[in-house]
């Protein structure tokens, strides 16, 4: 992608946005899309995406959530695979609140973007959404040199938009007194806020 400098010979290059990279990177995720949900590779690129409302939907929702610390922590292992975590954390939010998750939007913000390699946390949000019945639309990827301490830093976050039906099976059920609560085991330091807690806790030990 060429680019003509300003009158001062300033280019996005030189501010330290790569838009070759970014042209790239877009191209990749179409073309992970397309494989996808063939029907939805046109929602990507654009100003929005979207999609269909499904049939006996009666209200629309969205949650936010994102990976916090261990989007550190993955680049620091050299582990990009944590788009499952940021899935999970939104879709899970929408099942909970008695909605059906339908549409996902990502952001990824990264210090320096190297497609090849950034390209694993967009494979496994595809992943994940599959896992969670439902589909990429969109997200913004920016490259902000000046936001991050290091360059091989990032952040990832994720909207899930959700619907919610007249079917019984699809609400949510308040919880009244001597209802059985299931719950299971934690698998350790890899659910909520809990690094950033352990960081505090290292520098204070």
């Amino acid at each position: 992608m060429s680019e003509d400098p300003t009158p001062s010979g300033l280019t996005y290059k030189l501010a330290g946005v790569d838009r070759d990279a970014a042209a790239l990177f877009k191209e990749m995720i179409r073309e992970r899309v397309a494989k996808t949900w063939p029907d939805m590779a046109k929602e990507i690129g654009g100003f929005a995406g979207g999609g269909k409302i499904p049939a006996g939907s009666i209200r629309v929702v969205g949650s936010t959530d994102g990976t916090g610390t261990k989007s550190i922590l993955s680049a620091l292992v050299g582990d990009y695979r944590i788009g499952q975590d940021v899935v999970a954390m939104a879709a899970v939010d929408t099942y909970v609140s008695g909605n059906t998750p339908t549409y996902l939007l990502d952001t990824l913000e990264v210090a320096h973007l190297i497609p090849e390699v950034h390209i694993q946390v967009i494979d496994s949000i595809i992943d994940a959404c599959v896992l969670s019945g439902c589909s990429v639309i969109g997200g913004e990827t920016a490259e902000l040199p000046d936001m991050f301490r290091h360059p091989w830093m990032m952040n990832l976050n994720a909207s899930v938009i959700g619907f919610r039906s007249l079917d019984p099976a699809h609400s949510n059920v308040p919880i009244v007194a001597g209802q059985p609560v299931y719950g299971w085991l934690s698998e350790g330091l890899t659910r909520g806020c809990t690094f950033g807690i352990l960081g505090a806790y290292a520098e204070t030990s």
